[in-house]
This record gives structure tokens, sequence and C-alpha cells, in this order.
């Protein structure tokens, strides 16, 4: 019997720990905030989470301690729904945290930041990584791999499409030749201008897409861009209640690839992405967009119909 397609998703997992201000600090002030709840997350297990709530079968891969508050962090992204069985153990590493403070104009997010040894890939772990249909990172966590470009033509020879988030500060340059492994590109704004640059934007587009490659670029509140060889979709932002943007750029990208597995069309999967990028913003904690499908498709209903409870107007 043929195995369902599955996703492998390469980044590490912290808890994301909540807290609430009136304000964000000025220069040389206190800042007194206020403790909310804590999440497991980050930006690759976020979107791994949606994944695995669509029912697509998620690895989510990276390196962590054994301390008990890692094992504690393991059982709770299992219990989301991701296959930790190959999380790698590796006790030279602190425990990873992010800091997430809201206040009523913003949202502020504070990641520890450590130096990662070399990674090296035990031989099962590289096999779920060539048999996937899609490995979903970062070029940030890819270069941590030993010879990174090796790595990825691995993979994409064996069959895998290789996914990179790419936010600003992804990368130092866009020349950096991980772009060139890139099956697909999920940009958020500031990433796209800082790749873009002093180019014309259309144009290195189109150097993508004659790469292959399919391209997205999420705008927030003004929704998105997508490309791909054969079409080009153009999104307006949904009007939602927005109570918590942490995750929505994951919910969205996650909700794309997904869309891509299954078969649909760029603009449906835009279309999907979309809308659950919305729902998830609705909800406080960055795996708001971890919901089933049924849950996206009856929230689009809702708001085609304008019910007010769904916060669209």
């Amino acid at each position: 019997m043929m195995k369902e397609p599955y996703i492998a998703a390469i980044g590490d997992a912290c808890y994301d720990e909540y807290y609430s201000a009136d304000s964000w600090v000025e220069n040389g002030e206190k800042l007194l905030i206020r403790p909310m709840e804590k999440q497991a997350g980050n930006m690759i297990p976020n979107a791994a989470s949606v994944m695995a709530a669509y029912g697509v079968h998620t690895y989510l891969i990276n390196y962590m301690n054994d301390g008990a508050g890692n094992q504690e962090l393991k059982r709770d992204l299992a219990a989301a729904g991701l296959d930790v069985t190959h999380i790698i153990t590796d006790n030279r590493l602190p425990d990873a945290k992010c800091i997430i403070v809201l206040t009523p104009a913003e949202r502020t997010v504070l990641v520890l930041d450590f130096p990662h040894p070399p990674r090296v890939l035990p031989p099962k772990t590289q096999e779920i990584l060539r048999n996937a249909a899609y490995v979903y990172t970062t070029m940030v966590e890819m270069r941590r791999f030993e010879n990174d470009l090796h790595q990825a033509d691995d993979w994409r020879i064996h069959g895998a499409k290789l996914v990179f988030d790419v936010e600003a500060s992804s990368f130092e340059s866009p020349n950096d030749p991980l772009f060139a492994r890139a099956d697909v590109l999920c940009f958020n704004k500031g990433g796209f201008e800082k790749y873009v640059g002093k180019r014309d934007a259309e144009a290195c587009i189109q150097n993508l897409l004659n790469r292959g490659c399919i391209v997205s670029v999420t705008l927030g509140a003004d929704g998105c861009q997508c490309w791909d060889a054969r079409s080009h979709v153009r999104l307006p932002g949904w009007r939602v209640n927005a109570i918590d943007t942490t995750g929505a750029g994951d919910t969205f990208n996650a909700s794309l690839v997904c869309g891509l597995l299954q078969g649909k069309t760029l603009k449906a999967a835009a279309q999907f992405a979309n809308a659950a990028a919305a729902h998830a913003i609705t909800v406080l904690g960055p795996r708001g967009g971890a919901v089933s499908m049924d849950t996206v498709e009856a929230f689009i209903n809702h708001c085609q119909k304008g019910m007010e409870q769904h916060g669209c107007l």
C-alpha cells in the first residue's frame, strides 16, 4: 500500500510566553508586564501544528536538550498532532524561549538567540526528509546543518519539495544560494522588500518563476499575492476583529502548502490560506490557526453571509 504523502517541518520549538502591557516602553524606561499564558510554539512548530490539524501527517524535526521542560514541550507538541519521533537530543543546547508582549497597539516578540552546534542528521531522519512531499523550514534552520546546500540538493533529488518561510532576518543577501534550491518561497512583506531591494520587483519574481518556484507574499491586513508559472493571484485581507496576529503568517504558509499538497490550484490554495490566516487572528495564541479544514470552510461561509459573531464586516 502506498504511504500517504507527508510533510517534514524543521525548526526550533519552545514555549511562547504571553504577557500584556498598557504600552510599549520608551528608551530607558521600565516596562511592567502581566503574565497571561504559555503555549508550545515558535514559527515552524506553529505552522506544523496547522498542517497536522488539517489531517496531514507532519513530522517535527529539531534538536533540543532532554531536560524536564523540553520533555513537557514534546508532550504538548505530540498532543497537537505532531510526530515528534525525530526530535533529536542535544544536551549542549539551552532551553529555547520566546516572549510575546501584547499592548493595545502592537505586538512585540523577544526571541532568545544562542549558538547552535553544526547539525548532523541520523540516517532514519535523513530518509524521512528525502521521502517527504514537502520539507518546510527557514533558511536560518538550513544553515545550521553541515553542508546545508548538499542537504537541500539531496532531499530534492529524492523528490521532496523544499519550502522556505522567509522573513527579513532569514537571509543576508538575495544572492544566497539557498534561494535557488527553493520550490516554494513564502515571504512576509518585510522579507520580500529586503529580497527585492532596489531591483525591479516584477523582474525578481519572474526570475524565481523561471526556476520553477512558487512565490507567496503575505501583506498583513492587506491580504496576499501569489505567483506560479501560470498565474498571479492577488487577494485582499479579510476584515475581522483581530485579537492576536501571532502566527497568522505561519497559518497562511501552512495552509497554502497543504492546499498544494491536495492538488489545489494556486488560486484555490491561496484563497483558503488567506481565510485561514484571518480566522487565526480572531483567537489568542500562535496556534489559533490549528483547526480543521472544515472549521476554516465554516468560517468562510459565515463571513460571506456577514455573520457578526465571526467579526466580519
